[in-house]
């Protein structure tokens, strides 16, 4: 009874107040969830949980909500802000239906920061399954415009700034679906729009699907690395689309579709791309949970020049032994234009060929076994527009090596056959590498390598030899080289074969702690162009390879290098050693006795192309331009140079026997007893060095010169060995030299010197670069002689010095040597007899600045014989000044001769050449390029002559002495002269004759080569005195005939060549014709001057036809017969056209005189009209006959 007392009060009491909760609680839900208060309130409670706010909530959570800004701080320091949020769900079907349906989830922004670090996830033991859903799941519209991610500060690579996601998804119990409508993802400066259809079957693995995605990528940079024309040829490039495109388009764009079919475990992918002109195909089997996914597999691509390139790919399971895979596929290409993509390069080369490939793999797919590929070039491929074709056919196997060595070396050449011809070259490797006996062959014959490039058309053939046997650790290798160069074989260096051949064996170690590779270099041989090397013995090389603990490290051991030309042994190398490593080298060795001659050193120049051609030049051979030698010079290089962190060493080039020739007239040895260069190198600290260069050259006689210097050099590993600026450089020259005449082999037959001279000399370098010099130089007894123009200057005496790189001339004294005497006896008189001809000298002082060019020197000269020829005799007395500032030097002064003597008959000795030839002496330096863009000496002369009372001209009928003065200018190369020269007394020999010179003037008014003349000449001594007179200009004289008293031209000439006037007889008279057409005209007959084409002496019938027969056939009375001289006359005549000739004909005997024409109306018939003395017609055909 109590029991139920308490039950009716508790339900009394407790069912209202039970009711009052729950209709509270009802309330409240809805008011949270169906009110926009409710609503409002709920966001800005669950924000504030997670330390976050929200703004602008609007509507509710069952009709509708949306939200202008929400953040929330999550767990792991994450940052969450959402902007423009919307939210609407069907929640009446989640209980009817039991379908969560959402209408709308969608955002204008949504931002993450994850601040915090990664935490490390450990990877599940189970796979991941999904679990089982209380309801299904439908998403309408899903969108998002903008999306962004930061991770610890550093935002997000990729770019979904312009994300515009929208797309819909559902899931259930039995699989999923998403379609993506549209998305566009942005990475450096690339965009992705794409599209997505996928299907997920089952929740459950192997997960079981399918989905097709279409997708645009495009990109407004042309140089990012999708758009094709970077690495088109131009010919393939769409420069049209490019020109005509949209301009609200991308620069360029492929599309994409990819199709997936399948699972995790095993699916089929598609890819078809195309884009700018190019399509790409792919279809691959995948088998997803093996090592190597790939199974039958095809790739095609087509070019925009409808050239395609296709591959093929079928992986297969051994089923002999399953942890092994079978690999096999074919390749082929269909005029593939190979030149095209070479860029720069003008290669026409289109390639077919095709062929199989085949690979075994283990260890169920992760390690290639063996392989094996053939491919075969087929018959229409082009390479260079030559035929190509030939197979390749190469077999990969692995040895069976210790499991220690890497994979890749375990790998050797099972068989290798490549045979590959190209026009005429051809290319063979055949044979197998890797183990001990396998030996692998290689053969290339190219006679024309400009047919496998365009720029090889200058290199000449070549064949190589080549013999690889072992493998990788153990290898000999045997090579033979043949290279045609261009020219004749039997030239100089540079023409003809080369031809080597060497040996190398070595052993390589790469697994050791210290990878190395030792070997051995021998049977090296090299020839060419008469010369040859060899080493016979082998030459040891150790190589440590480097890596991250060891340097490269390089030691060669000794070998012998011997030379030779034309199978003559000439230099022997002993090579003692060589170590190369990252801090630097040392080396050391020498040279055996170097044997010096003439026909070596010869032999050596011609093979170096350095050889004189002066035989070649002009056929004159100076014995002076051989270098003879009483014995061979025998010379020996030793050196022993160390590079560490500075350079040290020692070099040393000395002379151990023999002498030289000197080739002077006459040639006389040298006497060297000591010649030598010594180079010392000593270290110091921060890789500064000093090197100290001593040289001697010592003789017997003729004194010494010793050179040394000193000068620090610097190296260090980024600028290598140099000198600088600043450092003190020294040169010191101590010469006592006994004779000079050891110059000539220097100087050959330009100059000759001789005498003593005492020179010591000091050169120190300036920190900025320049240079100063102190010394003292003296001569005695020295001479200078140029033996051509007959300057011989002896006995000189020379004090000059050196100071502040100012070089002075103190005193050059040469006093006068009469040495010959003239053939010209007034001139050898004056000489001999008169003390005024004694006591001359030649005098020389001034300075040279050497480190501006300019100068100034002054010359005076004093009865000085300064030209000493038994043909011409100069000796004279002035006073000279030169100028100079290079490139300009000015010459000034005024010299007079005090006798002078010039024999014209030289002249007819001296051959003459035509102008348009440049005679070249032998010593003359062959010009370069570099020698003509070199700026010119620009000279300038200003000099008085005076040929003085005692100058003579002897010769070519000529004896006459000369007087005058003039003034000689020179400006830019331009010689000019301003004077006059005259004759006094003399005569000269003319056709027979002693003419006697009446007046002679040679007048100077510009142009040195043109002056004005006005010379006459008389034959004297009878009643009409003939000769000649010469005016005009030395280009264009003039000649007539003067006569005193004056006579007519045909007297003159009479009285100047006979001695008295013209006779009666035809034969005076012929002769005067013949003489005065050559002597009155300048080389030109003087009747041409009046028009006449032809003036002769003819004898004959006066108008007989022009025949060659006689002019009487017949024979005739002694009575009846006219005399030869009333058959001659003189005949004028004039060519008015080819064809046409008009003449006139006069009787020497009476009067008679015709006119006649020709015209020639073919090659034998010729038609002549006569009208005067005789008048006639004739037609003459002329036929001679060989009989």
């Amino acid at each position: 009874m109590r029991i139920n007392r308490i039950f009716r009060h508790v339900m009394f009491w407790g069912l209202p107040v039970l009711a009052v909760i729950l209709l509270v609680l009802s309330g409240f839900v809805y008011w949270l969830i169906a009110t926009p208060t409710g609503s409002r309130w709920a966001m800005n409670t669950v924000a504030l949980q997670f330390d976050g706010e929200s703004r602008g909530v609007k509507g509710s959570l069952w009709h509708g909500l949306e939200v202008e800004h929400v953040q929330l701080a999550l767990p792991d320091q994450t940052r969450l802000e959402v902007d423009g949020a919307v939210v609407q769900v069907n929640w009446p079907r989640l209980w009817h239906n039991r379908q969560l349906y959402v209408q709308t989830l969608s955002a204008q922004r949504v931002a993450v920061w994850l601040d915090g670090d990664p935490k490390p996830t450990e990877p599940d033991a189970e796979p991941f399954t999904m679990p089982s859903l209380p309801v299904t799941v439908h998403v309408e519209n899903l969108g998002v415009d903008a999306f962004y991610l930061w991770q610890q500060g550093q935002a997000l690579p990729v770019d979904l700034s312009q994300l515009q996601l929208r797309a819909k998804a559902q899931l259930d119990q039995e699989g999923a679906q998403l379609q993506l409508l549209s998305a566009r993802v942005g990475y450096e400066h690339l965009w992705v729009d794409t599209q997505v259809q996928a299907q997920l079957h089952e929740l459950a693995a192997p997960w079981d699907s399918e989905a097709t995605l279409k997708a645009r990528v495009s990109t407004d940079t042309p140089e990012h690395l999708i758009c094709l024309d970077q690495y088109l040829p131009p010919h393939l490039q769409d420069t049209t689309a490019v020109e005509w495109r949209d301009p609200e388009a991308p620069y360029c764009a492929v599309n994409l579709t990819a199709q997936w079919q399948g699972s995790l475990q095993q699916s089929i992918l598609s890819l078809v791309a195309a884009g700018q002109g190019l399509e790409a195909e792919a279809q691959a089997n995948l088998q997803l949970d093996q090592p190597f996914p790939l199974r039958y597999t095809t790739v095609r691509a087509v070019l925009p020049d409808q050239s395609h390139l296709q591959a093929h790919l079928d992986w297969q399971r051994d089923e002999q032994d399953p942890t092994r895979d079978r690999l096999v596929g074919q390749i082929q290409a269909q005029d593939f234009d190979v030149g095209a993509w070479l860029p720069d390069m003008q290669l026409p080369a289109k390639v077919t060929l095709k062929g199989d490939y085949q690979a075994q793999l283990g260890h169920s797919g992760t390690q290639l076994e063996q392989a094996q590929l053939q491919l075969q070039l087929e018959e229409t491929s082009r390479w260079n527009g030559q035929v190509a074709q030939g197979r390749i056919h190469m077999d990969v196997a692995q040895a069976l090596l210790d499991a220690t060595v890497p994979l890749w070396q375990a790998y050797t050449i099972k068989n290798s056959d490549i045979d590959v011809r190209i026009g005429n070259n051809h290319l063979q490797l055949k044979g197998a590498f890797g183990l001990s006996d396998d030996t692998l062959q290689l053969l290339v014959k190219a006679p024309a390598l400009k047919q496998l490039w365009p720029s090889l058309d200058q290199v000449g053939a070549t064949e190589v030899e080549a013999k690889l046997i072992g493998s990788l650790f153990s290898h000999q290798l045997k090579a033979h080289l043949t290279h045609q160069l261009h020219g004749d074989p039997k030239a100089k260096i540079g023409n003809g074969p080369v031809e080597a051949q060497f040996t190398l064996k070595g052993n390589w170690e790469p697994n050791s702690a210290a990878p190395s590779w030792n070997g051995q270099l021998g049977q090296v041989q090299l020839h060419h162009a008469g010369l040859g090397a060899q080493i016979p013995q082998a030459a040891s090389i150790e190589i440590l390879l480097p890596t991250a603990q060891q340097p490269l490290d390089v030691d060669v051991g000794a070998f012998a290098l011997h030379a030779a030309i034309d199978n003559t042994p000439w230099l022997t190398l002993q090579h003692q050693k060589t170590h190369v490593d990252a801090t630097g080298f040392s080396t050391k060795g020498h040279t055996e006795a170097l044997q010096l001659s003439a026909q070596r050193v010869t032999e050596l120049m011609r093979r170096l192309g350095l050889e004189n051609n002066n035989e070649k030049r002009g056929g004159v051979v100076d014995r002076r331009e051989r270098l003879t030698a009483l014995e061979d010079l025998s010379i020996q290089l030793d050196w022993d140079v160390a590079l560490q962190e500075a350079l040290a060493g020692k070099i040393q080039l000395r002379r151990l026997a023999g002498d030289l020739m000197v080739p002077a007239e006459p040639a006389f040895a040298l006497g060297l007893e000591e010649a030598g260069v010594t180079v010392d190198i000593t270290p110091g600290a921060g890789g500064r060095s000093v090197i100290r260069a001593d040289g001697l050259v010592q003789t017997k006689d003729m004194g010494y010169i010793k050179v040394n210097g000193t000068s620090p050099i610097h190296y260090s590993k980024e600028t290598g060995i140099t000198l600088r600026t600043a450092d003190k450089k020294e040169l010191v020259v101590d010469a006592h030299i006994d004779n000079l005449a050891w110059t000539s082999l220097i100087l050959k037959d330009q100059l000759e010197l001789g005498g003593e001279l005492i020179a010591n000399v000091r050169l120190q370098s300036l920190t900025n670069g320049g240079f100063s010099t102190q010394g003292d130089i003296l001569g005695h007894h020295l001479k200078v002689t140029r033996l051509d123009d007959g300057v011989r200057l002896l006995d000189g005496e020379l004090k000059a010095s050196l100071n502040d790189n100012r070089f002075t001339v103190e005193r050059l004294h040469f006093p006068a040597q009469l040495r010959v005497e003239p053939k010209e006896w007034r001139t050898a008189t004056w000489i001999s007899e008169n003390e005024d001809a004694k006591g001359g000298f030649l005098n020389l002082n001034g300075y040279w600045e050497l480190d501006s060019n300019t100068g100034n020197f002054d010359v005076e000269l004093y009865r000085y014989p300064l030209l000493q020829r038994a043909d011409r005799y100069a000796m004279v007395t002035g006073d000279l000044h030169l100028h100079a500032v290079l490139p300009q030097i000015n010459l000034s002064g005024k010299i007079t001769a005090d006798a002078g003597w010039f024999n014209l008959d030289m002249l007819g000795g001296i051959p003459t050449v035509d102008g348009d030839v440049v005679v070249i002496r032998s010593t003359d330096p062959v010009k370069t390029q570099d020698d003509q863009e070199a700026a010119p000496i620009n000279m300038a002369m200003d000099l008085e002559v005076d040929l003085g009372p005692r100058f003579y001209l002897t010769g070519y009928g000529v004896n006459s002495g000369l007087i005058g003065q003039m003034r000689i200018h020179m400006i830019d190369g331009q010689i000019t002269a301003l004077g006059a020269l005259n004759t006094r007394g003399g005569a000269i020999e003319m056709y027979g004759q002693r003419l006697q010179l009446r007046r002679g003037t040679i007048t100077f008014q510009g142009d040195i080569t043109s002056p004005i003349l006005d010379i006459q000449a008389l034959r004297t001594g009878l009643s009409v005195e003939a000769g000649v007179k010469v005016g005009g200009t030395a280009r264009r004289p003039k000649i007539d005939l003067i006569s005193i008293p004056e006579v007519s031209e045909l007297e003159k000439l009479s009285w100047l060549l006979f001695g008295h006037g013209p006779d009666e007889s035809s034969g005076d008279l012929a002769l005067l014709l013949s003489v005065g057409s050559s002597f009155l005209g300048d080389g030109e007959p003087f009747y041409r001057k009046f028009g006449i084409d032809e003036l002769s002496m003819r004898s004959g019938e006066l108008g007989g036809a022009g025949t060659v027969l006689p002019a009487n056939s017949t024979a005739s009375s002694p009575e009846s017969e006219v005399s030869e001289v009333e058959r001659r006359f003189v005949e004028a005549s004039k060519k008015l056209t080819d064809d046409i000739t008009v003449s006139v004909r006069q009787a020497l005997a009476d009067t008679g005189t015709v006119g006649r024409a020709t015209y020639r109306l073919s090659r034998r018939l010729t038609a002549e009209m006569s009208i005067g003395t005789v008048n006639g017609l004739a037609l003459i055909y002329r036929w001679f006959s060989r009989d």
